[in-house]
C-alpha cells in the first residue's frame, strides 16, 4: 500500500459513513422526486453536500501527513468549483452544494420541515420528525465519541477537523480486540492483492451509520408508542 493509501486508511471511518449517508439521501431524493419534488431535491442536495464535505475534511486531515493524498481529495472540491464556473446555473448549484456541505445538520432539519409541510397531519408529522431527529443526532454524537471519529470545530473563524481518541480504547478487552484486528489487517491481503488495512476504519464508519439509523428508528418507535401507529 502506498503512503497515500495508508493515510486514507486512517480516515476510512469518515469515508465509509459519508458514502453510506450520501447514498441513502440520494436514494430518498430519487424516490420522492415525483410525489414531493422539493423534498426530493433537498435530499439530493444533501447527498452532494455531504460528498463535498467528506472530500474537504479528509483532504485537510490527510494533507498534514501526506501532501499528495491530501491534494487528491482537495481536487474533488476544486472540480466542483471549476464546473460551477461553466455557467450561471452550474455556478448556482455549486454555491448551494458548498453551503450545504458547511451546514449539513440544519439542512437535514429543514428537509424534515419540508416533509412535514407536505403531510396531511402537520402536527403529528412534526412531532414524529422531531423525536426521530433528536434520537438520531444523539445516537450519532454518542457513536462518534465511542468510535473516536474525527470532529470538526470552528477555531479562529475557520473549520478545523481533528482526530480524537476513542472511548472503547479505554476498555482493556475492546481495545485488545480492536488492536488485534488492526494488526491483522495491516499485514494481510485479500487474494494477495487487496490490502485489508482500511477494513477497521470501514467497520467504524458502518457502525456509525448503524447507530444513526438505529437512533432515527428508535425515535420513530417512541413516536408510535406516544402518538399511535402512523397511517400510511
Amino acid at each position: 500500500m502506498t503512503a497515500g493509501l495508508s493515510s486514507i486508511a486512517l480516515f476510512a471511518p469518515a469515508i465509509a459513513s459519508n458514502a453510506v449517508f450520501s447514498f441513502r439521501r440520494a436514494s430518498k431524493g430519487v424516490n420522492a422526486i415525483d410525489e414531493n419534488p422539493i423534498y426530493g431535491m433537498m435530499n439530493m442536495d444533501l447527498a452532494a453536500g455531504q460528498t463535498l464535505k467528506a472530500a474537504k475534511a479528509t483532504g485537510d486531515m490527510i494533507q498534514a501527513s501526506d501532501k499528495a493524498a491530501g491534494e487528491t481529495f482537495k481536487g474533488a472540491e476544486q472540480a466542483i468549483k471549476n464546473m460551477a464556473n461553466e455557467g450561471k446555473f452550474l455556478k448556482g448549484v455549486g454555491k448551494v452544494v458548498r453551503f450545504t456541505a458547511d451546514n449539513i445538520n440544519p439542512i437535514i432539519c429543514a428537509t424534515s420541515g419540508v416533509k412535514v409541510l407536505y403531510s396531511d397531519d402537520k402536527t403529528d408529522a412534526l412531532a414524529r420528525e422531531a423525536l426521530a431527529l433528536t434520537t438520531m443526532f444523539a445516537a450519532e454524537g454518542a457513536a462518534k465519541k465511542f468510535l473516536g471519529m474525527p470532529v470538526t470545530k470552528k477555531l479562529n473563524g475557520q473549520r478545523v477537523t481533528m482526530a480524537r481518541e476513542s472511548l472503547y480504547s479505554k476498555n482493556p478487552f475492546l481495545n485488545k480486540q480492536a488492536l488485534a484486528l488492526k494488526d491483522y489487517c495491516s499485514v494481510n491481503k485479500l487474494f494477495n492483492k487487496i490490502s485489508l488495512k482500511p477494513l477497521p476504519g470501514l467497520i467504524k464508519g458502518l457502525c456509525f451509520v448503524a447507530a444513526s439509523i438505529t437512533g432515527y428508528q428508535a425515535g420513530s418507535w417512541v413516536a408510535d408508542k406516544l402518538l399511535g401507529e402512523q397511517v400510511s
